[in-house]
């Protein structure tokens, strides 16, 4: 898995798990959502 900050990769540019502390939107894994996005705090998601 090459992607920063990811546990888990479906693919080779997917993450499907991603460290403690990071949530995950669309396949990436980051520190806070994008504006527009609300974080799902028990799914550590961006939705």
């Amino acid at each position: 898995c090459r992607i920063e900050n990811c546990d888990s990769c479906f693919s080779r540019d997917f993450c499907t798990k991603c460290k403690t502390g990071f949530y995950s939107h669309r396949g990436r894994c980051f520190r806070g959502c994008p504006p527009g996005f609300a974080a799902l705090e028990e799914l550590m998601e961006c939705v």
